[in-house]
């Protein structure tokens, strides 16, 4: 529309710039006043454009797919469509449409993305919304979002860490299954449990902040996080499942406050190298959990005294 005025504008000045000719001064005042008009109009496109391009991904980088939701008012995001860049940004809004949530399976094994960017706007990340997204080194999630889906970033093999925002209070399943080069996460001071392998073969993962409000480690939930040395557990915490802590092999120190009151068998099963598991509850507590010692040079250290 901009375009379609502008060209009319400088038909206009064309016309009157042919009338210049016979000397008028009104006639040359009113095409200097058309030509200032025009720098202005230049000068606001120029800067609308920034303002786009800031806003959502600029022409340039093509346009994802989207839906409308069926409020009329906001979108979820569906797929890649023609966006062509290695950075995934998603933007806030499409076509008016407040974006609000990443579909299931949307990005499935797109290879090509290095970098993930989800705003606030959005609630919800489908299952398996990034699932094979295997370039991928960074994600930044916006504190805002609340649901992250199962699977949604399995296989992310060259994610390095990642921060989930405390507006998070659903993690699902399998959630970073396999992220091999994964080392540091930050868990959302909201999540109440870790689910079924969320963090399971994690293999470089050596540095996990779990916040106080979990009071659930779920099954293989941490298994086979063969770099993880030391860990602290809640001290709110419940319930460790079975296998949640299966072949960490380089795990040697562990802290278990005295509000668990369930260890599901195999819970620390070939964690060979763990030395030391410091328990703040009592031995009687300790014994009735039926847990075999991981290796022969375990030592339970019980409020009242150790188990060898």
């Amino acid at each position: 529309m901009k375009k379609r005025i502008l060209a009319a504008i400088l038909g206009f000045c064309l016309i009157v710039g042919v009338l210049s000719m016979t000397g008028c001064d009104f006639v040359d005042r009113l095409l200097r006043e058309l030509q200032n008009a025009v720098e202005e109009i230049e000068n606001n496109t120029e800067a609308t454009s920034d303002i786009t391009s800031t806003d959502k991904p600029s022409a340039n980088v093509g346009t994802l797919n989207y839906y409308v939701n069926s409020d009329g008012t906001t979108c979820t995001v569906s797929g890649k469509g023609t966006y062509n860049s290695k950075d995934l940004v998603i933007p806030e809004t499409i076509d008016d449409y407040t974006v609000t949530a990443i579909k299931s399976r949307a990005f499935y094994w797109e290879e090509d993305f290095v970098s993930i960017s989800i705003p606030k706007t959005v609630k919800t990340i489908g299952d398996n919304a990034f699932n094979q997204c295997t370039s991928v080194k960074t994600v930044t999630i916006a504190d805002g979002v609340e649901t992250i889906g199962e699977y949604a970033f399995r296989d992310c093999e060259e994610l390095v860490s990642i921060v989930i925002p405390d507006s998070v209070t659903d993690l699902g399943e399998n959630t970073f299954f396999s992220c091999g080069k994964l080392e540091s996460v930050t868990i959302s001071k909201n999540v109440r449990a870790l689910r079924t392998n969320v963090f399971t073969s994690c293999t470089s993962l050596k540095n996990v902040t779990i916040p106080d409000t979990v009071t659930e480690i779920d099954v293989f939930a941490f298994s086979h996080c063969t770099a993880l040395e030391e860990m602290k557990l809640p001290g709110r915490l419940q319930s460790i499942k079975g296998s949640a802590f299966l072949g960490c092999k380089s795990l040697k120190s562990l802290t278990i406050p005295s509000s668990v009151t369930e260890i599901g068998k195999r819970a620390f099963d070939e964690c060979t190298s763990l030395s030391d598991i410091y328990f703040n509850g009592t031995m009687a507590q300790w014994n009735a959990f039926g847990l075999s010692k991981p290796t022969a040079n375990t030592v339970v250290h019980c409020s009242d005294g150790n188990i060898r």
